[in-house]
Parts: structure tokens; sequence; C-alpha cells
């Protein structure tokens, strides 16, 4: 009696050094291209409130009370997003400090990675599956990977989608169901993409129609509670998007048709803009290291061949990635699809499987006009597109790296200019022209201060920063002449205050406000006299003798690794 051999897998013995050879080629790819320059990076807009906050709370459960203040009673409706989200960035800092995050930023983006090469290893064989993988973590529109808030608070949610379809693969829906359901609870734009497991995966038995349908009707019965649930709760933004029906019809269907044009358009566009970046600088070692690499994962999987015939293997997949893009942007209503740098660019991480299973299945159906004897040099070809993608996400780093040497030097402009801040103290300065890809002044950074310094506890209220002008950004006038400040103070009772963009109104108290401008040789330096605010001549506060000791907090080393001496006879006193 002949004994059929179980078909090829990663759990098979004979199948896991080549899959784990793949998925360490894929791994090093993913950390060359997004935390090479680790060293050199930092803190970036919502980083310094959910990163920033969380490092400088002495216990976790102070984490926790603090975010709620920012996310709301419910959490923004994603409580699980969180609890993990606190926890990675509060141990992480801890322990390790900044260094030590990336690299788990890295070891999520690694595991996630091995979870998607696992998924689609049977169905599209190995040199197929990680070249698919190659493309989930290089995948062009989404340069927010670095972003540890990006990395700590919302790619768990993608943990869980993959989960959720190894799940369904292994034949256990009702599994696959409650693992899409936490992505709920986590950033639920990843939750409408389990609905395309039944296109990818063959059922075990037969009556595939009728498993899609009960799996989708699982997958809707689960979505209708989650949206109840947050609707009583009184989440904000999930009131203001089920609040006017049509406007929420027409916005999906915004998200589903403009996403992916955006998002393929980087596809041909950035591998251009990867060449440019890799001219004689470090990106071009990477992108060669990467280019190897890739080779030797190609190498080491050739031969693989999906299950089942070749062109309905590849066939199937571009259709279930297809599906799977589009679903993947039907959640994102509070969010520009079209977005396809910085933070915001996040908005394609639901997409992201479903554009490397539909490029990878294109791939395969073209490949199949070559010779099979030929094929081989598609290999070398694909390394050499994926590897200029390598250099283009290396040039995102350099541009977080530079984004964060101007905060360090902004910051250390704080601490030479106004050492005479006290309580209450409110600091306005001209928000920096920035690349799109990186900004480096925003909405958190009137938290900064208190996160960089310890400020006494007898104070009314710490010092804060705030940029003048995010209405206008890039335009306004580095030194602040012939501003217009009217639209951005509000008076009641008398008194005048900032109108920062997220609601918060600090009181601009009369001789407690620093104005800090531009010079034409790119520094600072402080203003003197009045600004016109209010209909009136605003008085400045006059500068002082040295009045706060800044006293190191744990964003300081952070930021300062090599230290920064601060000009201050009171600084040095206190020492």
């Amino acid at each position: 009696m002949t004994t059929t051999p179980p078909p090829a897998g990663p759990t098979c013995p004979t199948d896991t050094r080549r899959f784990a050879l793949a998925w360490l080629a894929v791994a090093v790819v993913g950390f060359l291209a997004h935390f090479t320059l680790l060293d050199g990076m930092g803190l970036y807009e919502d980083d310094h409130c959910l990163i920033g906050t969380v490092m400088c709370k002495p216990d976790s459960r102070g984490s926790y009370r603090e975010l709620k203040h920012w996310a709301g009673p419910s959490y923004q409706g994603r409580p699980l997003q969180y609890v993990i989200g606190a926890q990675l960035a509060f141990r992480t800092t801890r322990i390790g400090g900044l260094p030590l995050a990336f690299l788990a930023a890295a070891a999520i983006l690694a595991a996630n990675a091995g979870l998607f090469l696992g998924l689609v290893w049977r169905p599209l064989g190995p040199a197929w599956a990680t070249l698919a993988a190659l493309v989930f973590v290089l995948f062009p529109a989404d340069t927010s990977r670095p972003m540890l808030h990006v990395a700590f608070f919302v790619h768990p949610s993608v943990t869980f989608l993959l989960l959720s379809g190894h799940a369904y693969a292994r034949g256990r829906p009702a599994l696959s169901v409650f693992a899409a359901g936490l992505t709920l609870v986590t950033y639920e734009t990843c939750f409408p993409v389990a609905a395309a497991w039944p296109l990818l995966f063959d059922p075990p038995a037969g009556r595939p129609v009728r498993r899609a349908l009960v799996h989708g009707a699982a997958l809707a019965a689960v979505l209708v509670l989650a949206v109840f649930a947050r609707r009583y709760m009184g989440e904000w933004r999930m009131a203001e998007a089920m609040g006017d029906k049509s406007a929420l019809a027409g916005k999906v269907f915004e998200l589903v048709t403009a996403g992916p044009a955006a998002a393929a358009g980087t596809l041909v566009t950035r591998p251009a803009d990867g060449l440019d970046a890799t001219a004689w600088t470090p990106a071009a070692l990477a992108a060669a290291a990467a280019g190897v690499v890739m080779l030797a994962a190609f190498a080491a999987t050739r031969g693989g061949a999906p299950a089942g015939h070749p062109g309905g293997a590849y066939g199937r997949a571009a259709l279930a990635g297809a599906a799977m893009v589009v679903l993947g942007y039907a959640g994102a209503v509070n969010r520009d699809p079209t977005c396809v740098a910085g933070r915001l660019s996040s908005v394609h991480i639901a997409s992201t499987a479903g554009w490397a299973l539909l490029v990878t299945g294109l791939a395969g159906l073209a490949a199949r006009a070559v010779a099979p004897g030929d094929r081989w040099v598609l290999a070398p070809v694909a390394a050499a597109y994926l590897s200029l993608l390598v250099g283009f996400h290396v040039s995102v780093q350099r541009e977080l790296v530079r984004s964060w040497d101007e905060q360090r030097e902004f910051w250390r402009t704080v601490m030479t200019e106004c050492p005479d801040v006290g309580p209450g103290t409110v600091i306005l300065y001209p928000i920096q022209p920035h690349t799109d890809l990186a900004i480096s002044q925003g909405w958190c950074d009137y938290l900064i201060f208190r996160y960089l310094f310890e400020v006494p506890a007898g104070w009314s209220s710490p010092p804060m920063a705030f940029p003048v002008g995010h209405h206008l950004w890039g335009k306004v006038p580095p030194d602040l002449a012939g501003y217009d400040w009217s639209q951005e103070v509000e008076s009641k009772d008398g008194k005048l205050y900032w109108k920062h963009w997220v609601g918060d109104r600090p009181l601009l108290e009369p001789g407690n406000v620093i104005v800090i401008t531009r010079t034409p040789d790119g520094g600072y330096r402080r203003m003197t006299g009045t600004i016109p605010l209010g209909g009136t001549d605003f008085p400045l506060k006059p500068p002082g003798g040295p009045a706060f000791d800044f006293r190191p907090r744990r964003l300081y080393p952070a930021m300062f690794r090599e230290g920064a001496a601060v000009p201050s006879p009171l600084a040095a006193a206190s020492r």
C-alpha cells in the first residue's frame, strides 16, 4: 500500500528549514527598509501623545488613565488597542528606551510577515509566497511603519487579521470570526478584509458557497454588535460616521475607489524615488544588501510550485487580493484614502496583505508566458524592483532622522532662549515647512515640555508650546512679520485664549507669552515687545533671568542622547 505524503507547508518537517530561511530573509529585508537608522529616529506627531505619555508615567496603570483622557471613556471604541499599545510602549521604553522600542516594532513587523508568509505558503508555493511576503513588508503606499504609535497601536490588528486567516485555512471558522472580531476593538479597518478568506482558500469539503455565506453572515453579526456597542458608549467618531447615511455611503465609495488608485500609483512611481534616494548614500548599501538577501531567498525557495493547478492558484490569489484591497479601505471612514506619505498613510495598512496577493497573483499569471526553463531570470528582476523599494523606504527613514534632529534643535533653543518660563507660560513659534514624509511640529507639541522637563507640582499649569499657522502649513512667514493672528486666538470674558486645533484653549496672559521666530540662517531668536492680538498690542514676556532649572524627565535622554548643556545658572546651581 502506497502512502500519499502530506502536502508541503510550513508545518511539515521537510519544509520547515525552507520556510525558516524565507521568513528570515523577509524579516531582514523589512528591518533594512524600515529600521536601519533606528538609532537616529525618535517620536513624531501622535507618538508624543501615545508613546511620550506612557514613557513618563511611573507605572502602566497611570499610562492607561492618561491615555483615557485623550481617547475618551470608550478608548475610541478600541480598548484592546490601548491595552496592547500601552504595554508595549511602557515595557520597551522602560527597559531599553527608544532603541528597544524600535527593535520591538521591527519584531512586530517580522512576526506579521511570518504569519502572512505562512498563510500563503501552500496556496502559492514557496517561491511566490516569498515574493508576496516581500511585497507585504515593502508596500510603498504606507510610509508609517517606523512610527512607534503605528507599530504598537495599529499593527497588532494586522496580527489578529492574519490569525483569522490561519484559523479559516485550517477549517476553524468560529475561531476565524473571533480573531477577526478582535480587530474591531484594536483597529477596525482590518475587520472587513476577513470576509475575503473564502476566495483564497479551498474548503476542506464541498459546499464552498454555503461556507462563504455562513462566514460572511457571522462577520456581519459581529460587526452589527460592535457598531451598536460603540454607539451605546458614545464613541464620537462612530456617531459622526453613522449620522448621515447617504454621506457615509458616498464616503465608502470614495474610499474603495480613490484608495486603491492612489496606492497603485506608488507601485509605479516609488521604485524611481528609491533609485534617486540610493545614489551614493547609505541607502544604496541597504538596497544592495537587500537585493542579495532577496536573491538568496528566491534561490532557496526556487522550484516550489502552488498546490493544484498553477494558473488557478495565481488567479485565485489575484481575485482574493483584489477583494482584500477593496475591503481594506471600506472601514476607514474617518480617513483620507489618497494619503500616501507620513502618519496618515497608515490608511493603507489594512489593504497591504491584499496588495501583496494581487501583485503576486498577477505576476504569477504573467510569468506563465515565460518558458519554464527561463523563469529563473524573474528572480533578479524581482530583486531589483524590490531593492528600489527598500531604497525608497530608507529615504523615509532619513527624513524621520532629519525631523528628529529639527525637533532636538528647537527644544535646545527653548532651553537657551526661554530660561524664564513659569506657570502657564505659552511659547509660540512659526510652524516649519515639512516634507510629506515627516512632520517636525504638530498638534502634540504642547505636551513635549512636560515630558522633557520636570515641572514643579505647585505650578498651576506647565509651560506649553504651540506652532503658529497650522492652517497655512509651509506658508507662515518665518519671522511672523505681518502675520494675521486673528485666526489663532479667541476672546472670552475679556481674556484671550489660544485656539489649538484639537480643542484645548490655554489662557494667554499678558507678559507670560514668549514668541520665537526663525532667522534667515535657519536659527531661532526670541521676540520682544508686543504682537497684535485681539485688537490690541499684546505685551510679550520680557526676557528675564533663569527661573526654571530644566531638570530632565524621561523624554530628555531619548531626545538628547549625547547630552545637552543648559546654559542656565539656576540649572547649574541645582546640579
